[in-house]
Formats: C-alpha cells, structure tokens, sequence
C-alpha cells in the first residue's frame, strides 16, 4: 500500500476549489487501495471538517507574527500564512513524530509553494522521505518546481507544448489539458445521459465557495430586473460565503429562485441546468465534461488567461456587471448558439483524470483486469495501433487508416485463431491491448500500452494477466512466442521480466524470440504468484 500525503489549503481568500478538486483525486487513490492523507492550514474559512469526514488530516497552525517580505513577487505568497521554509519544517514534523511512516507521493497545490519547498524535500535526512516523489498541482505557470509529476488541467489549445520546459526537471513528466482534469465519478456517471442544451429553462448560477466580491447579489438582481418567472435559477454558494443572510432576503419572494449551500457536489445541478452563470475556476471542466454552456467572470487573476483560452476555442464568454444583460439576453434568444457551445464544451474531457493519474502514481500496485474486445473498442484500438512509438516498434511502420482497421477489426471479431483482450485497471479504465495468433502449436503474441501508462511498471503484470486468460480459454498445448525488435528496449525488459522462458537472438534480422511453455509448471506458477 502506498501512502500519498496531500499539502493543501483553503480559506476566506484562498478559495475551496484546491481542496475540493484534491480531494476528487484522493478518493480515486483511495478506492484503489492507497493511504491519502491532507495536512492542512488552519486558515480562516477553511473547510478541513469536510476533508476529516473522508480522510485522515492533520493542520497546520498559521503564523499570527508572519509578514510577507517586501520583495517577495508572488502574489500569493500571504495566502501561506508563513514562509516556505517553516510550512514545509511543520509539514515534516507531522510526518517525523505523527506518521512515522514511508512517504511515496507528496502532492501539493498550492499557489505559495514553489521550489524552496519541494527542494527541502530531496535535501531532507528524514528516513520517512528517502523514496518520496512530488506531483504539483498548478494553473499558474509562473515558477520553478523540483517536481517528479506536475498537473495543469486547464485548456491551452495548441499552446500546451512545452509550457513547464524551464520551470521543472527534465525528467518530470508533464500532464496538461482537461483530459486529466480531476473531476468527479458523479460526472462521468451523468455523462453517459448527455443531451444537447438547446432551450433554456434552467440556470445555475456559482461564483465559488466565498465569491468575496458578492457578485453572486448583483447577478441576482440584475436576473430579477429581467423578468424570468418560467426560468429556474440554482443559486450555490458555500459555508464561507458571508452574504448568505443577503442572498436568502433577495430571492425570498421569488419562486423560481433556489438557494444551496455547501453541497457536496454541483453534479446533478449541472447535468440538469442549461446554462451556467459564474466563475472560472474549476468547475470549467465539471461543466464542460456535461455539456453545459456558460458565460463567465474572472474573479482572480489566475481566471483570466484560462477565459482567454476558452473564449478563443469558443467554449465560453466571459461578461462584466455592465454588459451582463446584454450577453444574457442573447443565449436567451438564440437557440442554435446554446447548442453549439453545448456540444462543444462535451468533447473537452471525459472525465477520467483522477483515474488516469491515480494508476500512474500506483504503478504496480494498480490491480489489473482482462476481457475479450468488443464493438465498443473499436476506436480505441485503433488509437493504440497508430500511436507513433507502436508504429516504431511495429514490424510495420506504415500508419493504419479507418478503413484498413475496420477490415481487420471484423475479421478479429470473427476470427476463431485470433484472440485479442483489452487490459483495464479494476474500475474498468483501459491501460493495455494484447493479442494471440495461433500458428500451428504456437501462440504469437502481440501486446501494447497506452502511452500515458508507459514507464510505471505496469508491463510485466500486463504480459502475465494475458498468459493466464489465454491459458484458461485454450488450455496448456500451445507455447507463446514473443518477437522484439533489438531497439525496443521496454519490451525486451518485459518479456525478460517473465521467468522460466527461453530467449533467442537472430543477429541478420536484429530480432529477439522469446518461448513460454504452460506444459512448464515453474512458468505456469510463476504467473499465478
């Protein structure tokens, strides 16, 4: 079991979206059998009690005396309540005296933290840190991290590429874009019942857990000033919001006005709005993954340039408290442009980040599971076939098209000497393809990983799930034949992995075979441990 620590906060200014989307991918690691543990500062407006209802937390007191250095650039440095060095010397002191355990992941999110903090880490004597790896949190692209993993899930279009080149490590591994947003099983659920907006009956309107600026107040008035009593409106705010007493007076009078605070997830209200008036912070991709067109205000700097990339690829519009009215009115009265933002917004993300990224800090540790292909699998096959280091490896390089793979994928389908599985984590997320041909007495294996799973150790168990299915289909009679190419590194190092199998070089054509036998029981046992 691997231990995760999460270092985040929230508070009156801070906000709740870190936490909440943290904690979106601790259940995920949770559920998969990881110890997630948050240590939290004790800030006012924090929502630590819904973090301790699900996991273990311990906080951080905050610095009464601490005064931000007047040279300090970040402007979010305040929000820490300390230096980098005495939170990250608290955070340590939890782990040497509270813990006492082996870290594996830190994770952190958090817009004060940078490198001073993650350095104290590798620089740190402590036997609990010796193997701990980070994965940064961050929508900033401001500073330098010494980090093993970073996650930005906001949109850049085609400028994703390179953003964190000279911010990180070399060897750190780059996830950006909201196809690993962290969001929600609730949301991928709904999902699959997905229908185009292309009337408007129903609004939510959400600007954060503390919308400071009360924008929540003069929305609703100007909605009211309107006149839209055939209109529902589902208004959210959270616990640290200090104009609820304001907001409950305002629409009181007003049947078609309903007030939530602090739910646990926007998911249903979403699914059921159709369209969306507020922030952008991280529900852009809770709404984007349901379908729901929105119109948008900045209310932080870190908004801005994620509004600017949304309104670019047409995902959104952002307004003001003066222009409101004007662009309100005109998603009211134009059907074919609710629709289209709808569907836009729908092929965004999938709502599989926190999956994807919780196998990848498993690695080995992810259980895995095995079924024959079907229908369904059809595109993500071909995906998996055409993607660049596959062709490489391939003993044919040449890029497969849709009708080339729709020939071959019937004739696997109907096929009764071909056996092709897809290989998943337990909750049903593809990792992994395998294949067996038979020739004669032989088995020839052919299997791929999705590039995003690749180099988390995951080969090995792939290679031994796929000889026990084929194994319990067809019986013991048949030997498996592997072929590497001498290049291909990975594979090579997978199949040698396996024991009790026999390994031949073929110097002229560069390739390694590679033989199990089932009729060897030291083999057979050996994949069953």
């Amino acid at each position: 079991m691997k231990t995760i620590i999460f270092r985040t906060d929230s508070s009156y200014e801070l906000g709740s979206g870190h936490l909440i989307r943290c904690r979106t991918l601790a259940r995920a690691l949770k559920k998969r059998g990881a110890k997630v543990i948050f240590i939290s500062k004790k800030i006012k407006g924090n929502l630590i009690k819904t973090i301790e209802k699900e996991f273990k937390t311990y906080t951080i007191e905050p610095n009464s005396e601490f005064k931000l250095d007047s040279k300090e650039k970040n402007f979010y440095s305040k929000t820490l309540c300390s230096n980098q060095f005495e939170d990250f010397s608290k955070t340590l002191e939890i782990i040497n005296i509270k813990l006492r355990t082996n870290i594996d992941w830190i994770i952190i999110d958090h817009y004060a933290i940078d490198e001073q903090w993650t350095k104290c880490i590798k620089k740190s004597k402590s036997r609990y840190l010796k193997e701990s790896k980070i994965f940064i949190i961050d929508d900033l692209i401001n500073r330098h991290f010494d980090a093993d993993i970073i996650l930005n899930q906001n949109f850049y279009g085609e400028y994703k590429n390179d953003l964190y080149n000279n911010l990180v490590p070399k060897g750190c591994r780059q996830f950006i874009g909201p196809k690993f947003a962290l969001i929600g099983n609730e949301y991928k659920d709904l999902r699959k019942n997905f229908i185009s907006r292309k009337k408007i009956s129903r609004v939510l309107i959400f600007f954060g857990g503390v919308d400071r600026k009360n924008h929540t107040v003069n929305i609703i008035k100007q909605i009211i000033d309107i006149n839209l009593p055939e209109i529902i409106f589902d208004v959210v705010i959270g616990e640290q919001n200090k104009n609820y007493e304001e907001i409950k007076t305002l629409i009181k009078k007003f049947k078609n006005f309903r007030l939530y605070v602090q739910i646990n997830s926007l998911a249903n209200l979403i699914f059921k709005s159709d369209l969306y008036i507020g922030s952008a912070g991280t529900t852009n991709w809770e709404r984007a993954c349901l379908g729901l067109p929105s119109i948008v205000k900045s209310i932080s700097n870190d908004q801005n340039n994620i509004i600017k990339n949304l309104e670019r690829a047409g995902l959104t519009e952002k307004f003001n408290l003066q222009n409101f009215k004007s662009i309100f009115k005109k998603y009211l009265s134009n059907d074919n442009l609710l629709e289209t933002k709808s569907n836009l917004n729908f092929q965004l993300t999938e709502a599989v980040g926190a999956d994807i990224l919780s196998i990848i800090l498993l690695g080995k540790e992810t259980k895995l599971r095995i079924r024959e292909i079907s229908r369904i699998d059809k595109k993500l096959l071909l995906y998996w076939a055409n993607d660049y280091k596959v062709r490489n490896n391939s003993f044919s390089k040449a890029r497969i098209t849709v009708e080339e793979h729709s020939i071959w994928f019937e004739k696997i389908l109907s096929s009764k000497n071909k056996h092709q599985f897809i290989i998943t984590d337990e909750f049903h997320l593809p990792i992994a393809q395998s294949r067996f041909d038979e020739n004669s007495n032989n088995l020839i294996i052919d299997y791929s990983i999705d590039k995003l799973f690749r180099g988390n150790s995951l080969a090995e168990e792939v290679l031994k799930i796929s000889f026990l299915k084929i194994y319990e289909k067809l019986g013991g009679s048949f030997k498996i034949i592997g072929k590497v190419k001498m290049n291909n590194i990975r594979s090579l190092k997978s199949f040698r992995s396996i024991k009790n199998g026999k390994e031949k070089f073929f110097e002229e054509s560069g390739i390694y075979i590679f033989e199990f036998s089932f009729e060897n029981k030291d083999f057979l046992n050996s994949l069953k441990r």
